[in-house]
C-alpha cells in the first residue's frame, strides 16, 4: 500500500478496514497500471457507508482536497482527476458495471458502490416503483367520501390531511410526510379507520402491523394512535380491529444474532400483514428499508410516515428524503388522481398536469396545528428549512417570541463557565431528585432535555452530562462519586428483548417502597404499570441529562436546551438544527454564536446515493 494512503489514514480520511479492503482489491488486479488510484477508489467506496453515504460520488470528490474526520481540508492530499480515475478503475477486474458480478460497481454517473449497497438500492428502487405503479385497489368511493366527511370537521385547515387519508386508501404505497404538529398521527388514525371500513365491506378486516426504528418510537406510536382513536368514538366492531401494539423493524423482520444481515422474513417468507405502517421513516437506513420492502407481500399495503426534513439515518442513506425528492422539485399530482379526488369532494391544492408517477403516492402536510403565526419555534423552523440564515437570526433576536431564547456564546467559552447555562440546567434537573414517585420523575424528564450536536468535546454530550451531575452534587442533591443515585436519568443503548427494553428507552432511578434503588421505565403499553429494574440488570446504557440531536429523534419535550459547538462543524447542518429546534413543544433555549448558526443553516446533509435519481430521474 502506498505511503499516500497510509498518510490519509493517519489524517483520519480512511480507517484500517478501508485500507484492508483496498489491499484485497489490489490483490485481484496484479500488474494494474495505476494501483494507487484503484486503491483510493476501493478505500473511498468502503469508507462511504461509514460516513452515511450509499456510494463514493467520484465526480464530487475528483480533483479536490481530501478532508479529515473534522471536515478540515488536508494539504497535498488531493483526489485524482475524474477522467484519469475512472479509466484506472475500469482497468481492474474487480470493478464492473451494474450488470457485472464484481465486488465494486461503477455506474454511469461515476458513483462507485460496494456491490451489496448497489443491490440494496436497486431492490428498493424497483420495489417502490412497482408498488407505486400498481393499479388502484378496489375502493368503494362513496363509502370513502362519507367516511372522510364523518371523521373530519369543516374548518378547512385539514384539507391535506383528508387528501392523505384518501390517497392512503387509493394507493398500495403511500408516504405521509410532515413536521411536528402537522397532525401525522391523527391523520394515520383516521386513515386506519377508513381502510378497515373498506376491508369490512369486502368481508375481512386487515391485519395491520405497526413498525418503528426503535422501541421508544414504537411505544410512542402506539400511545399517540391510542389517544387519537379514542377521540373518534368508534363503534365496538371497529375498535376491536384497530392495532394496539407496535414493534421495532428488527424484531418484526426476525433479526437473527448469528446472521445479523439476514432476517427470518423476506420475499419467500413475507410478513403476515395486509398493511405495514412504518413511523419515523427518516431514521431508517438503506439496508433496513430494502429488507423491509422485500418482506412486505406484493398484495399488502405499505405506508411510510415521517418528516422528510429531519435528520437522515445514522447509517447509510437518506431514504425518506430521496423517496420524497426533498432536495429537488417533485412533480404535481397527476390529472387522474385529481379527478379521483374530485369525485371524493376534495380539490387538490395544485394544478395537475403531470403524468402518473411516484408523486401520486406522496403527501406533504404543511399546516402546523402546534406552532401558530405567533410561535417563534415555528418561525425559526421555517427559516432553517428554507436555508435563510439571516431570518433565523432575526427570529432568535426577536424579543416578542417568548418561546425562543438565544444566548450568544464566545468561541472560547466553556459550558462550566457560563452561569446562565448552569442556572438553566440546575432549574431543569433538580426536580428529578425531588420527585415523589417514578411517574412524576418520568413526567419531569419528558419536560426538559439538553440536546447537543456532538458527543465529544467541551460542548458534547459526555461533557454536559458530567457538568449536570456536578451541578447537582454542588447543590447537595446527589452524592459525589456514586454511579447510581436518586434522580439519575438513563438511556438504553442496546435492545434487550428478554427485558423488553430497547435502544432509545429512557428511565429514571428512584427508590421503591422498600427503599431499594430501581430504574423505572414507562409501561410497554398505555394503561399498564411502570416497569422497575435493578440497575445491574439493565442492558448497556448512558446517563441522559443531555443527548445528541440524533438520539432525540422521535421524542418531544416541553422545553429544550440546544447547545451548539463553538465553531462550524460538518455535523452541524440545517437538518440537525431543524430536528433539534422542533423537539421543543413550548420553549427552546439556544446557546451558540451567530457564525455557527449561520453556517449550520446554510449547510445541508449531502448523502451520496443513486436512489433519488433512480426514482425521479437525474
Amino acid at each position: 500500500m502506498s505511503e499516500t494512503l497510509h498518510q490519509w489514514r493517519e489524517a483520519g480520511v480512511f480507517g484500517a478496514l478501508d485500507l484492508a479492503f483496498a489491499e484485497l482489491i489490489l490483490d485481484t488486479s496484479p500488474g494494474h497500471p495505476a494501483p494507487e488510484m484503484l486503491a483510493l477508489g476501493a478505500a473511498a467506496a468502503t469508507r462511504a457507508p461509514n460516513a452515511g453515504h450509499v456510494c463514493a460520488e467520484l465526480p464530487r470528490l475528483a480533483g479536490r482536497l481530501a478532508v479529515d474526520r473534522d471536515g478540515q481540508a488536508l494539504e497535498q492530499t488531493k483526489w485524482p482527476e475524474l477522467s484519469v480515475w475512472l479509466d484506472a478503475l475500469r482497468e481492474s477486474p474487480a470493478v464492473g458495471g451494474p450488470a457485472q458480478d464484481r465486488p465494486l460497481v461503477l455506474d454511469a454517473a461515476g458513483n462507485l458502490y460496494l456491490r451489496r449497497y448497489w443491490e440494496q438500492q436497486t431492490l428498493l428502487a424497483q420495489a417502490i416503483q412497482a408498488r407505486s405503479a400498481v393499479p388502484l385497489p378496489e375502493v368503494d368511493l362513496g363509502a370513502l367520501a362519507q367516511g372522510i366527511e364523518e371523521l373530519f370537521d369543516t374548518q378547512g385547515l385539514d384539507l391535506l390531511q383528508r387528501v392523505a387519508c384518501a390517497l392512503g386508501v387509493l394507493r398500495p404505497f403511500a408516504v405521509i410526510s410532515g413536521g411536528p404538529g402537522t397532525g401525522k398521527t391523527t391523520t394515520v388514525a383516521k386513515l386506519l379507520v377508513l381502510l378497515q371500513k373498506q376491508a369490512l365491506l369486502a368481508g375481512t378486516p386487515l391485519r395491520i402491523l405497526l413498525l418503528a426504528p426503535t422501541g421508544k418510537a414504537a411505544a410512542r406510536l402506539v400511545e399517540s394512535l391510542t389517544k387519537s382513536l379514542a377521540t373518534l368514538k368508534l363503534p365496538p366492531e371497529l375498535s376491536a380491529i384497530m392495532p394496539s401494539s407496535a414493534s421495532t423493524l428488527h424484531r418484526a423482520l426476525g433479526w437473527q444474532p448469528r446472521t445479523p444481515t439476514r432476517f427470518a422474513h423476506n420475499r419467500e417468507n413475507p410478513l403476515a400483514a395486509d398493511l405495514v405502517l412504518v413511523d419515523e421513516a427518516s431514521m431508517v437506513d438503506l439496508s433496513l428499508m430494502s429488507k423491509l420492502v422485500d418482506a412486505v407481500s406484493p398484495s399488502a399495503r405499505l405506508i411510510l410516515l415521517g418528516d422528510q426534513d429531519q435528520l437522515a439515518s445514522v447509517e447509510a442513506g437518506a431514504i425518506l428524503g430521496d423517496i420524497c425528492n426533498a432536495q429537488g422539485t417533485r412533480p404535481s399530482w397527476s390529472k387522474d388522481l385529481s379527478e379521483t379526488m374530485s369525485a371524493l369532494g376534495l380539490k387538490l391544492p395544485e394544478e395537475q398536469a403531470s403524468p402518473k408517477g411516484l408523486q401520486d403516492s406522496i403527501v406533504q402536510l404543511t399546516h402546523s396545528f402546534r406552532f401558530g403565526s405567533s410561535s417563534g419555534i415555528g418561525r425559526l423552523a421555517q427559516a432553517i428549512n428554507a436555508g435563510d440564515s439571516e431570518q433565523a437570526l432575526r427570529v432568535l433576536r426577536e424579543e416578542r417570541f417568548d418561546d425562543v431564547l438565544w444566548e450568544q456564546v464566545p468561541a472560547s467559552a466553556s459550558p462550566q463557565d457560563l452561569e446562565s447555562l448552569r442556572s438553566v440546567l440546575r432549574g431543569g434537573f433538580q426536580m428529578l431528585t425531588f420527585a415523589k414517585d417514578p411517574a412524576q420523575a418520568l413526567e419531569q424528564l419528558a419536560r426538559f432535555r439538553v440536546l447537543c450536536a456532538h458527543r465529544q468535546g467541551r460542548w458534547g454530550v459526555n461533557s454536559i452530562n458530567r457538568l449536570c451531575e456536578r451541578i447537582l452534587v454542588q447543590q447537595g442533591l446527589v452524592p459525589a462519586g456514586e454511579p447510581w443515585y436518586v434522580g439519575r436519568p438513563v438511556l438504553v443503548t442496546r435492545n434487550d428483548y428478554a427485558l423488553g427494553l430497547f435502544n432509545g428507552d429512557v428511565g429514571v432511578a428512584l427508590e421503591d417502597g422498600q427503599g431499594q434503588l430501581r430504574v423505572w421505565f414507562p409501561p410497554e403499553k398505555p394503561g399498564k404499570a411502570l416497569r422497575p429494574f435493578h440497575p445491574a440488570r439493565l442492558p448497556p446504557h448512558d446517563t441522559v441529562f443531555a443527548t445528541t440531536v440524533h438520539k432525540s429523534q422521535g421524542s418531544e419535550f416541553s422545553e429544550v436546551v440546544m447547545l451548539l459547538p463553538p465553531r462550524p462543524s460538518p455535523l452541524l447542518t440545517r437538518e440537525l438544527l431543524y430536528t433539534g429546534i422542533t423537539r421543543a413543544k413550548e420553549r427552546v433555549h439556544v446557546f451558540g454564536n451567530a457564525a455557527v448558526i449561520q453556517a449550520g443553516v446554510r449547510a445541508r446533509i449531502q448523502r451520496a446515493s443513486g436512489l433519488r435519481d433512480a426514482l425521479w430521474g437525474a
